[in-house]
């Protein structure tokens, strides 16, 4: 009967057993602890849902259920393991309620329990027998062919069908030799391995079973393309991701400087913190390096004047960061080349941390990577440190300045981390560079030779290890605790550039009026990697490198860049780049429903559920985000990329931090 009810498709991928098979499983059993998997491909719901009603399956049947643990992706071992640590089986049986990749995990995962599968994976196709896929999100050695007739309790949690190269499911064939398959000899037999696992449980294998209807592969199809992407994704961090890097064009080219603009705008806030306050007026003539505005809080940088000229006013423009209208000096150059610097402090060496520290406030210098944070209060970590980490690993696709700054600038990158490691008392730095730069690679090594002091690390080409928490992972081995900064962990991270900065800054007296930055993308006519004032307005640049005006804007890269709704913003001293990119061919709806498929919590490098946050952001259920862990996200933008629904999770992630500093700022 027609109805006008939509229809639903359920695309979880495995069902209960029947009763009747349920009760003869459990029949010899006094207890078992239940292990439910919350399905992938599935409409996420409420908690708490899958243990009633997998007890409620169980209700007849003559065991004692010690425990229900409800697992989100049963498939992903790191995190399953460690769910499992803190709710332990004891001397229960463990049954698990999940398809055969989630039995597998559960069964590898507790060698010496004996495990049951409480549910049958639902064949892919009409013909089961020809049909092999992957089943779960896990990438990882198991794979279940959905045979429809799940019998790995029988099998200590190994499966014949597929582990098997002729899928036999009642004993070996007794060809294996020195317990490798005599059909593909680099392949453990698996019947080995059962009887193997079984026997360290003190059980045996009990045939025949009666095969309904059994699916096969090859163990070349399993060694392949899973085996590569497990692999690259437990190079230098779990997680992760390898988009195109796409920095061939701008990549190659050197440095070059932008010429002034007429008119600088120049926001009060450039910076982690309080805006800073003002220190000129409309009609006052200022020189370039000029201080304009002041530090106005432990946590502010102060201002220059990038340009030489007058004052025109102090109006609230577009901010390219903060997306809203802001304060911002706006100056209009005079031509005259006036400029102020301070005094040099060319014995750095013989002065004491705290003076230095004070210059580099004086210059207004910031994290050069994006992130802004006032570098004087970052030189002045809380707790002891023992390593200065110097990161040029620009893992953002397109962006080059970074790199061409560590060919070019090696000089001062390497004085300046001399000035940093001699401000935070610290005898070890290291340099991370991803492997897609040898030349800066090679530019430092040479001119470290002989030196023990600072070291070049080369570090794997993967999105994002220029986090901060994977660069302390990789090259130290240390985890940053959650909510906790790499000064927690004995460490403090600058980018190769804010070092450039506060070489020059010490050196010579400059204040940061300028930046390195990268213009390109795939509608940018003449890329170009460039020094360019402060203030200097985007639509100079991009008109400047026939940037398409029809083009997406985002500052900085495409991964964690900042989409512009148009080109009215101007130059920032956290702006790593600007890149013009094609816009989607189809706009999205705005409401798109999570189809739980994995894929975000697979790729998130910090071991977090971006899936919870699709499903509780979008029912503004921000307590409930906080409860998974959103404080720990990093905001790489990892989730987003490759989520299959394209639901905008940075955003909701965002939010849900903004409401999470509002709760803890009430009184």
């Amino acid at each position: 009967m027609l109805t006008d009810r939509p229809v639903i498709c359920d695309y979880a991928k495995f069902r209960a057993k029947k009763s009747e098979e349920l009760s003869v499983l459990l029949a010899q059993t006094p207890s078992v602890f239940l292990i439910v998997c919350t399905k992938c491909f599935h409409r996420m719901r409420d908690e708490d849902a899958g243990c009633p009603e997998v007890r409620n399956a169980l209700a007849g049947c003559a065991t004692t259920i010690a425990g229900c643990l409800e697992v989100d992706f049963l498939c992903n071992r790191e995190k399953t393991s460690v769910l499992l640590a803190t709710h332990p089986c004891g001397s229960s049986t463990a049954g698990v309620f999940s398809c055969g990749v989630g039995v597998q995990v559960v069964a590898d995962l507790l060698p010496d329990t004996c495990v049951l599968a409480l549910a049958d994976s639902i064949p892919h196709g009409g013909n089961a027998t020809t049909d092999v896929a992957y089943h779960g999100v896990s990438l990882r050695p198991w794979q279940c062919a959905a045979c429809g007739q799940c019998r790995l309790q029988d099998t200590a949690g190994i499966c014949p069908v597929v582990e098997c190269a002729k899928s036999l499911v009642n004993g070996p064939c007794g060809g294996a030799k020195n317990g490798m398959c005599e059909v593909h000899e680099s392949l453990p037999c698996a019947w080995e391995r059962i009887y193997a696992r079984l026997s360290a449980q003190g059980r045996q294998f009990s045939p025949p079973v009666q095969v309904h209807n059994c699916a096969s592969f090859s163990p070349e199809k399993k060694a392949s393309l899973s085996a590569e992407v497990r692999q690259k994704r437990r190079e230098g961090f779990p997680g992760g991701l390898y988009p195109p890097d796409e920095k061939e064009r701008a990549g190659s080219l050197s440095l070059a400087r932008f010429p002034d603009p007429q008119v600088a705008v120049v926001f009060l806030s450039q910076h982690a913190g309080a805006p800073a306050r003002p220190l000129v007026k409309k009609g006052d003539r200022v020189k370039a390096g000029q201080e304009i505005a002041e530090t106005a809080a432990a946590i502010s940088a102060a201002v220059h004047a990038p340009i030489p000229g007058v004052v025109a006013e102090i109006s609230e423009r577009f901010h390219p960061s903060l997306l809203t209208p802001a304060p911002a000096v706006i100056i209009e150059h005079d031509g005259s080349g006036a400029s102020v610097s301070l005094p040099p402090m060319t014995g750095w060496r013989s002065l004491d941390p705290a003076t230095l520290r004070q210059r580099v406030r004086q210059a207004g210098i910031v994290g050069l990577g994006g992130a802004m944070f006032p570098s004087d209060v970052k030189l002045n970590p809380p707790r002891p440190v023992d390593t200065l980490i110097i990161n040029g690993c620009e893992c953002e696709p397109i962006l080059s300045a970074d790199n061409l700054t560590m060919v070019e600038c090696a000089d001062d990158l390497l004085d300046g981390a001399e000035m940093l490691r001699h401000i935070l008392g610290v005898t070890r730095c290291l340099i991370a560079v991803e492997e897609n730069k040898p030349r800066a690679c090679a530019v430092l090594t040479e001119r470290l030779a002989g030196r023990d002091d600072i070291s070049v690390v080369p570090v794997k080409t993967k999105y994002p290890q220029g986090a901060e928490r994977m660069l302390v992972l990789r090259l130290l081995g240390r985890r940053i605790p959650e909510g906790k900064l790499p000064c927690d962990a004995g460490a403090v991270v600058f980018n190769v550039s804010t070092a450039v900065a506060v070489c020059r800054a010490v050196r010579d007296g400059l204040p940061l009026i300028e930046r390195a930055l990268t213009v390109a993308g795939a509608l940018v006519k003449n890329p170009a990697n460039l020094i360019v004032k402060i203030g200097t307005p985007f639509a100079d640049l991009l008109r400047a490198h026939g940037a398409d005006e029809e083009s997406r804007l985002l500052m900085g890269g495409p991964m964690m860049g900042v989409a512009q709704p148009s080109w009215s913003g101007a130059v920032i001293k956290g702006t790593t780049g600007l890149c013009a990119v094609p816009r989607p061919a189809v706009i999205p709806s705005e409401e798109r429903d999570c189809i739980k498929c994995g894929r975000c919590v697979d790729a998130c490098p910090m071991d977090l559920v971006p899936s919870r946050y699709a499903f509780h952001g979008k029912r503004q259920e921000w307590a409930q985000m906080q409860r998974h862990g959103v404080l720990s996200c990093i905001e790489c933008g990892c989730c987003e990329y490759i989520c299959s629904a394209k639901i905008a999770l940075v955003s909701l992630i965002r939010k849900a931090k903004i409401h999470a500093r509002h709760l803890t700022a009430k009184p």
